[in-house]
């Protein structure tokens, strides 16, 4: 039955209506402070996650501690994580409006080597340093996660050098050396999963060759990587005065299969990775001779690590006119090292353009941009930023004063973003702070992105 035309349209009034609600940008946005300091925390990652603990989106703050992330009506809570503090779970209510803002204060933990309740694993030994060491490897993780959340969230781009050298007594007898031609987010990439290492090991034949291979931050993050492994607390080293780290070893071992044991180095001042120092076991004593293994190295990065050298040392046969003549005259035969690796040459952050700018700030479509962002830097009269100034945006329309266009305080940078700004359209900025005279600037929006600076002056100035 055909409905009249006066339903059709109440009907498609209320599917528009529906429709726009549901495709409508709600933003979750705030900043991460230590609970004691109260300074901005770079490098948090945020997770927001279901009713069922299940993650469906995160981010990572920047080096203002701040952070924006899409907000779901399926979204019940979140968490917190970054090395050195303890993890901060947050609940979450179904969003309102179309950006809701939380700050969240993280407390800083005295030492990395705390102590956590473990999930008894039967095939690893008895420890007493085990509660001890599954801390620091929930350390560790928060710190792997970073660098996987900061490498999807604002990648950069390196061009890497990477080599290939034949060793014999620890001498280089031939090297090739080869800088890439083409860019990559990416400079080193472990080629199985975490799942495929700890079933076939990380030592596996293809092509009529043997290929070694090495962790990245993606396969120590795996459960599959944890559930494998024992941990215990490494054991200091004397070159790594200020590190900790937990070393890890396969809980099952099996004939045929090549492992990989080793540590994960967290430098304890800086509360940042240091490197991944591992070495090959289940292979024969003959290629145990030269050492096989080799390190994963990471470089801070706005408060975040990135890989930025690596290099898998390995066995391999000398070149020769013809094989020996038995297998006494091969064992006898020394082995030379093979070493493949290399490292970044060349790190260029992506800027983000204007738009992009807008866009990641304010949630903006930056295709169908009709408006721009104002950004209001507020400064004390001693040169410092006016941190949790009040800021006040309004436009000027045929001489008066229009609606409010936004409010709030500015960050521990002195900086507030007028979102959504007209183009074109003179607006008058307020800024008041406790301690100095309120003050008013005018200033036209011409482009997707404009600043102002606010000179704030003393309330009392001090008499001459």
């Amino acid at each position: 039955m055909a409905l009249p035309p006066s339903c059709r349209t109440a009907l498609a009034a209320a599917l528009l209506a529906a429709t726009a609600h549901a495709t409508r940008a709600q933003v979750l946005r705030g900043a991460v402070r230590d609970s004691a300091s109260r300074r901005p925390i770079p490098g948090v990652v945020v997770v927001l996650m279901d009713s069922g603990g299940r993650a469906l989106t995160r981010d990572i703050t920047d080096a203002r501690g701040q952070y924006a992330v899409s907000l779901t009506a399926a979204m019940r809570g979140g968490r917190r994580l970054r090395i050195g503090f303890s993890p901060r779970d947050i609940r979450l209510s179904p969003p309102a409006a179309d950006t809701t803002n939380l700050d969240v204060a993280m407390l800083a933990i005295p030492t990395l080597l705390s102590t956590v309740a473990v999930v008894d694993q039967p095939e690893c030994p008895r420890r007493d340093d085990r509660a001890t060491a599954f801390a620091l490897w929930e350390q560790t993780k928060a710190a792997l996660l970073a660098t996987v959340v900061a490498r999807d969230a604002d990648p950069a781009t390196v061009v890497r050098l990477r080599y290939d050298r034949r060793l014999r007594d620890d001498h280089i007898v031939s090297q090739r050396v080869q800088i890439d031609s083409v860019s990559t987010e990416r400079p080193f990439v472990a080629p199985r999963p975490a799942a495929a290492f700890v079933e076939d090991g990380f030592v596996f034949d293809s092509a009529g060759l043997t290929w070694y291979s090495g962790p990245d931050a993606d396969v120590m993050l795996d459960d599959a990587f944890a559930r494998g492994d024992c941990f215990a607390v490494a054991p200091p080293d004397a070159g790594r005065e200020t590190e900790v780290g937990p070393g890890f070893t396969r809980a099952s071992r099996q004939r045929g299969r090549v492992d990989i044991e080793g540590v994960v180095w967290i430098d304890s001042v800086s509360r940042s990775l240091t490197d991944i120092v591992f070495r090959y076991v289940g292979l024969s004593r003959r290629a145990e001779r030269v050492r096989p293994g080799g390190p994963v190295s990471f470089r801070a990065v706005d408060g975040t690590a990135m890989i930025d050298r690596w290099s898998l040392r390995f066995p391999a046969e000398p070149p020769g006119p013809e094989p020996p003549p038995s297998v006494a005259a091969m064992y006898d035969r020394q082995l030379e090292a093979r070493e493949s690796g290399g490292e970044v040459v060349l790190l260029a952050l992506n800027a983000p353009s204007a738009a992009n700018y807008v866009a990641v700030r304010c949630r903006i479509d930056v295709h169908a941009m009709t408006a721009g962002v104002l950004v209001v830097r507020a400064i004390m009269p001693n040169g410092e930023p006016a941190v949790g100034a009040h800021v006040e945006a309004q436009g000027v329309a045929h001489g008066a004063p229009a609606p409010h266009l936004a409010e709030g305080t500015t960050d521990a940078n002195g900086l507030f973003h007028v979102c959504r700004a007209p183009r074109g359209t003179p607006l008058r900025i307020l800024v008041t702070q406790e301690g100095a005279v309120p003050a008013m600037v005018a200033k036209e929006l011409t482009a997707d992105v404009g600043t102002v600076k606010v000179q704030l002056r003393p309330a009392h100035p001090r008499q001459q």
